[in-house]
């Protein structure tokens, strides 16, 4: 994400929630999630698609995926890169920190359609807390829904954990490479409506996939990047 000027950045942030840290837990060895709490959150509801951000520095934002508010409680489920600006921050979070977490808000191009047409959720471990949210949204209405993310070995019992019925491609090397192999033999209807996300140079190749062997529509393959190579942050 680019550098916000100082006191651009102080305006941005004076606009969003300001929430007390309930809890940081470790899930596995590359998750955590985030339990923050904020009097605004009660009643308040997370639209599929939907992102926010925290500030990270005096002029760096980051952005995440909130997951689930139960209450006034709202968590997040992050995985851990390496060692930036934001694992740093989240790394450091203690119960009773102060974190202005950003209103969310959801693009257009990646929104969640209404109707009864099954969803498949596709990305890797920054993209769990998105398939919880369709997940929690679709219930027990009977609209299909898949998720397919590839993780790290170590971290797929939480990821069965945080969503029923994941189904889980283990990460060994290039990003993306499981999840590719996994859609070239999978089986579609035709009819579902598909949200890639995660590593943007995988969602290009998994996006040309589905569109030349499956033939799904254009318009049925929506995207949003959460992290890509040579990208500081998104």
């Amino acid at each position: 994400m680019a550098k916000t000027l100082g006191f651009i950045a102080d305006r941005i942030a004076a606009s969003g929630y300001a929430t007390e840290v309930v809890a940081r837990e470790r899930l596995s060895e590359s998750l955590v999630r985030l339990i923050v709490r904020c009097p605004a959150f009660a009643g308040a509801e997370i639209t599929p698609g939907a992102a926010t951000s925290w500030r990270v520095s005096r002029a760096d934002f980051r952005h995440y995926t909130p997951a689930v508010i139960d209450g006034d409680a709202l968590s997040v489920i992050i995985a851990l890169h390496g060692s930036g600006e934001g694992e740093r921050l989240l790394l450091g979070l203690q119960p009773g920190d102060e974190l202005t977490v950003l209103k969310w808000a959801v693009k257009r191009s990646f929104a969640w359609q209404d109707g009864d047409r099954p969803i498949v959720v596709v990305g890797d471990g920054t993209v769990i807390s998105l398939a919880m949210q369709f997940e929690r949204r679709i219930g027990d209405s009977g609209r299909g829904f898949r998720a397919v993310l590839e993780v790290p070995e170590a971290d797929r019992e939480a990821v069965h954990a945080l969503v029923r019925g994941a189904e889980t491609v283990a990460r060994t090397g290039t990003p993306g490479a499981g999840l590719d192999a996994y859609l070239a033999s999978a089986t579609f209807t035709g009819d579902e409506i598909f949200y890639l996300a995660g590593h943007g140079q995988s969602i290009q190749r998994q996006r040309d996939l589905l569109r030349s062997r499956f033939g799904i529509d254009r318009k049925a393959v929506r995207t949003q990047p959460f992290w890509a190579d040579g990208k500081v942050g998104l």
